[in-house]
């Protein structure tokens, strides 16, 4: 999902390498504030915002990522989608069975565990996080 009055940059002009760096730092932020909600309980209490990644075009956030970065960013990203759904959904029923056994919230922290080994740029920045998954991964055993 991308906002309709984001610009597109022509495929004929390559992002900078300052570009690209700025979004990987600005996606990491990101990504820390995300699980920074998640810390202290198994309920989602809000829409998980992420404006960062929604502020570029697919086809935008491929190219400053590569694209086995951004499939792998975007897979962590529908596991949000999917906790923001949940919440949106008009059937109690279905958010109460999600949110009794912190399936949403599991799913996010057990993808971000991934997403932090299997991206090179992310896992060079894992120390500056692993307290807080290490906190988030005891939070999740004692569910």
């Amino acid at each position: 999902m991308t906002h309709p009055e984001t610009k597109t940059q022509g495929q004929d002009q390559p992002f900078s390498k300052s570009e690209k760096l700025n979004f990987r730092n600005s996606l990491f932020e990101e990504i820390r504030s995300i699980l920074e909600g998640l810390e202290g309980g198994k309920v989602i209490t809000s829409r998980i915002r992420n404006p960062v990644w929604i502020s570029k075009t697919d086809e935008q956030k491929a190219r400053l990522l590569g694209a086995a970065d951004y499939a792998s960013l975007s897979a962590f990203c529908k596991k949000i989608d999917k906790a923001n759904a949940i919440r949106e959904d008009d059937s109690i029923e279905a958010q109460l069975d999600l949110v009794v056994d912190g399936t949403s919230r599991r799913a996010i922290i057990d993808d971000a565990k991934r997403i932090f080994t299997e991206i090179a740029w992310l896992r060079s920045r894992k120390g500056e996080v692993q307290l807080l998954l290490d906190s988030l991964q005891i939070g999740l055993m004692a569910l």
